[in-house]
């Protein structure tokens, strides 16, 4: 397990802003949005909302039930500050989920219907169903998961709502799912020790921990060429450089992993790189108006 430990303020309020989901919530609403650049149409700005803040209640959904599973470490690392921050972060879901209820109201009905029941899978990831068992501690399932259902959440339904279904879709959706793929191998490397505990199988436990950072480091890969490939038979632009730029510096990030690092490692930098893709595309845009 990752060592983790705040002393200074700015530490600490960095540990509360992580840990209380905002930093992943806030990262949801900006590739959620990219998904709607990629399609270069309207944004939806309630679906925008209603996946950052149902990102935000199930993260901390998951975290609060997480350290009820894990008793053993709930003093050590990111659970010691989980456990510091528990009140806040089940205010924070209460919150989150009002305001993702409500914006899913004004969702057109083939949205909610699809939000509806692809929600059911997403909360049993986090909520045991089946005694004290949750869909995530199905083995090697995790990160699979969690790939597909970024891709849905971001790709797929932005171009629903685009009504462009088109060979731009499958092609993102497909880098997408190899880009989380290889983001979140990392995350199993950390949880290595708490996986055994619970006696969940993963990747990391099955590949070892070098094995697991090459992998990722050819999925991370594997999508900024699928992307590069497609960009080349059909048009180059700026959605395409900044999903291809966000892929080199994951991989810069992703070659410098071990497993000693502090949690901020994993849920600053990694998770930092899902809203780094709407980051850099509108730094492109700028740089390209500006010349212009």
């Amino acid at each position: 397990m990752a060592n983790h430990k705040s002393t200074t303020l700015s530490q600490k309020l960095l540990d509360f802003y992580l840990y209380s989901s905002l930093h992943i919530g806030l990262m949801a609403m900006l590739f959620t949005l990219y998904g709607f650049v990629i399609q270069q149409s309207q944004p939806n700005y309630y679906y925008i909302v209603c996946v950052s803040m149902s990102t935000i209640a199930l993260y901390s959904i998951h975290r609060i039930v997480g350290i009820n599973k894990v008793i053993r470490f709930e003093n050590e690392g990111r659970f010691r500050i989980i456990k510091l921050y528990k009140k806040h972060i089940i205010l924070y879901c209460i919150l989150s989920s009002i305001m993702c209820l409500i914006s899913f109201l004004y969702l057109p009905f083939n949205i909610q219907l699809i939000l509806f029941f692809t929600g059911i899978i997403c909360i049993g990831y986090a909520v045991p169903y089946n005694r004290g068992k949750r869909i995530r501690d199905i083995d090697y399932i995790k990160i699979i998961l969690i790939a597909i259902f970024w891709t849905i959440y971001s790709i797929v339904i932005p171009s629903i709502l685009s009504e462009k279904i088109n060979a731009t879709t499958v092609m993102y959706a497909i880098s997408s799912v190899l880009f989380f793929l290889g983001l979140t191998l990392p995350f199993d490397i950390r949880d290595i020790a708490v996986d055994e505990h619970i006696q969940v199988k993963t990747f990391a436990i099955l590949l070892g921990e070098k094995a697991s950072v090459n992998m990722a480091l050819i999925l991370v890969s594997l999508s900024a060429i699928f992307i590069m490939t497609y960009s080349a038979f059909s048009e180059f632009n700026a959605v395409s450089l900044s999903w291809i730029l966000v892929c080199l510096i994951t991989l810069s990030i992703l070659r410098f992993h071990d497993s000693d690092k502090k949690d901020w490692y994993y849920s600053l930098l990694l998770d930092g790189m899902i809203g780094l893709f709407f980051v850099i595309y509108t730094v492109i845009i700028y740089i390209i108006n500006f010349i212009i």
